[in-house]
């Protein structure tokens, strides 16, 4: 996921239980990654995520649904 500005976003948080084997990771100017391979075990099941970011002029947030096929 990529947010975009101007200005241009910080570092992309990331709330939420994600399946065993998924990660989510940030390294700033407003990108994102979800990566991994989710158990079979998971397979069927939703999860709720919620993702931050911050630039100089406020907060916004955005939540999603992922779901493990």
């Amino acid at each position: 996921m990529t947010a975009v500005g101007p200005p241009v976003p910080g570092k992309i948080t990331e709330t939420g239980t994600l399946p065993a084997g998924v990660t989510f990771g940030s390294t700033g100017g407003g990108v994102g990654t979800l990566a991994g391979i989710a158990p079979l075990s998971a397979k069927g099941k939703t999860y709720s995520l919620a993702f931050e970011v911050t630039n100089t002029l406020g907060t916004t947030n955005q939540t999603f649904k992922l779901v493990v096929t």
